[in-house]
């Protein structure tokens, strides 16, 4: 069984209320394919929602195969949601795991260039497995997540001071 995130965008108001919002984030080049295909718009509305192990390792250490540094242990949920993305927790109830935000700030002060060493691999058909001492490979972090993670970063930045925009997420198998 697969897991799939869920990520909200909030901005906090000059009221302190965070207030969701639905930037437009670009698709990949193979999302927009499909969705001109089906006639539907070229964009989404949430950030690193593409069904990524590595982001999910180092967003909140799910499916961490790879052993990544996290970026911060799970927080739970902000006490001061806004009502549009406690309405979608709700609907998930005991489905939704590893409730988690994390500010823009904390997303661009961490160390995307630090180099790790990834475990996880592939062995006896297509199954991921943990490498044993030699295997795996030495990567830095930038690399593991992907290009496409730093365009939604990009996105993000651009909707206020780092420190007042957020996105909150959790998990369903």
């Amino acid at each position: 069984m697969g897991c799939d995130i869920h990520t909200y965008v909030e901005v906090r108001g000059p009221d302190g209320a965070w207030r969701y919002t639905k930037p437009h984030f670009r698709l990949s080049e193979w999302d927009r394919t499909w969705a001109e295909k089906a006639g539907e718009e070229p964009w989404r509305y949430e950030p690193f929602d593409s069904r990524s192990y590595a982001v999910f390792g180092v967003l909140a250490g799910v499916r961490n195969y790879s052993e990544a540094p996290m970026i911060a242990n799970p927080k739970g949920f902000p006490i001061d949601v806004s009502p549009e993305v406690e309405a979608a927790t709700e609907y998930w109830g005991r489905d939704a795991h590893t409730l988690s935000w994390l500010s823009v700030a904390e997303l661009t002060a961490f160390d995307w260039d630090k180099v790790f060493w990834d475990r996880r691999v592939t062995k006896l058909g297509d199954r991921a497995a943990r490498a044993d001492e030699g295997e795996g490979e030495h990567v830095t972090l930038r690399e593991h997540v992907g290009d496409w993670f730093f365009c939604d970063l990009e996105t993000l930045k651009n909707l206020g001071d780092p420190d007042d925009v957020r996105v909150v997420f959790w998990f369903a198998n």
